[in-house]
């Protein structure tokens, strides 16, 4: 149960938000992968760590990481997105 709460919690949010500027806006997911490196327990604290690396193309792609309270790295992901600029 906890690593399928993970694994939603890793898609709700998006890490191309900085370049979401001047009327440019993410869409939805194209491909989400999530490496599961520890047990996750998703019941207390979480930290994720999401970090941009490029738009080109009407799509985007960010990578990031999912820390526990005791700073343990219990999750990679990677995901690419639709992304539209107005």
């Amino acid at each position: 149960m906890h690593a399928a709460v993970l694994a939603y919690a890793s898609d709700i949010s998006s890490g191309l938000i900085a370049f979401e500027v001047g009327g440019a806006i993410t869409g939805p997911s194209l491909d989400h992968a999530v490496w599961f490196h520890r047990p996750a327990r998703m019941d207390g604290w979480t930290w994720q760590d999401l970090a941009p690396r490029t738009v080109a193309g009407g799509r985007g792609w960010y990578t990031g990481s999912i820390y526990a309270a005791d700073g343990s790295r219990i999750a990679s992901v990677a995901q690419e997105q639709l992304f539209s600029a107005r």
